[in-house]
């Protein structure tokens, strides 16, 4: 500080120096003339603290990311149940499918099927929509299958199970089977069988050693027209378009799966109603007046 003071001091004379001295005093060191700065205690530490600190810089995630983000989440999560904790496929033509501890299921075409392999030590159970043939090996834990139209139980034995839209199938071929529907239980003996059209059940004898599907052709008892065409339109990947009424025809009898102007000419003559072929993939059906009532 001493330092400081005397050469403040002595600039400060310097202002008021006569002209003869000025030249003189431009020969001083230039050394002299620089000052120490003031210094600031609280200024240096504030700085230094300032560098020290890490900067932070926040920001929003925008919301469709994160929406993205979600969706990406749950189809890989279904993917993996897919390719590791279970299998469901659907079938567009008749398959055999090979399931654990040596069951096998004939899965009929246009059928979904679904189960979990890695969980067939303690619940052996598919879900079932379309047509499907069982043939199940003896085992202490219960078979089930999962149908719209209740559960069928099983220890060890042979079935067919139809489940489609307003109507259900099952026939007992071998053994027994437990079938449950809504609050009652019944149970089939072979060959026994029993169906549900529109919410309306009935049981029938005389199912045979294995579905007639699997022999290539259809057997049908007591069963609506409408629902003969579906499965006409799937088998042979055609499109009907009625005109006229058919509700509450049924159909008693056998059609073929592999010709399908054969299976058009039974229905004519037993149901006494017309087709007419207007392209490779639609037919015309038409129902006379005197079957409308």
């Amino acid at each position: 500080m001493k330092m400081e003071n005397k050469l403040r001091d002595r600039l400060e004379k310097r202002k008021h120096l006569p002209p003869e001295m000025a030249e003189w005093e431009k020969v001083i060191s230039p050394s002299e003339q620089l000052l120490p700065p003031k210094f600031e205690k609280l200024w240096v530490w504030q700085k230094i603290q300032n560098e020290m600190t890490p900067t932070t810089t926040s920001f929003r995630i925008p919301a469709i990311l994160i929406g993205v983000a979600a969706s990406f989440v749950l189809v890989i999560g279904f993917f993996l149940w897919n390719t590791k904790n279970g299998i469901r496929i659907n079938y567009d033509e008749p398959t055999v499918v090979q399931l654990p501890k040596g069951s096998v299921v004939h899965v009929n075409k246009g059928s979904l099927l679904s189960y979990q392999p890695n969980k067939w030590d303690q619940e052996r159970t598919i879900r079932l929509d379309g047509e499907a043939y069982f043939e199940i090996a003896k085992n202490p834990i219960p078979f089930s299958v999962d149908t719209d139209y209740g559960w069928i139980k099983v220890v060890g034995t042979k079935f067919n199970v139809y489940s489609r839209k307003n109507y259900f199938k099952l026939s007992c071929n071998e053994g027994k089977v437990n079938y449950i529907y809504n609050r009652d239980t019944f149970q089939l003996t072979a060959p026994e069988g029993i169906q549900i059209v529109n919410n309306k059940i009935e049981k029938f004898e005389g199912a045979y050693a294995k579905p007639t599907w699997m022999d290539r052709f259809l057997d049908y008892q007591n069963f609506p027209i409408d629902l003969v065409l579906a499965d006409l339109e799937r088998y042979y990947a055609i499109k009907f378009k009625v005109i006229g009424n058919f509700e509450g025809q049924k159909f008693n009898g056998k059609l073929p799966t592999d010709d399908f102007e054969l299976a058009l000419k039974i229905l004519s003559q037993t149901m006494e109603i017309s087709f007419q072929r207007i392209s490779d993939r639609k037919v015309v059906v038409k129902i006379p007046e005197k079957i409308l009532f």
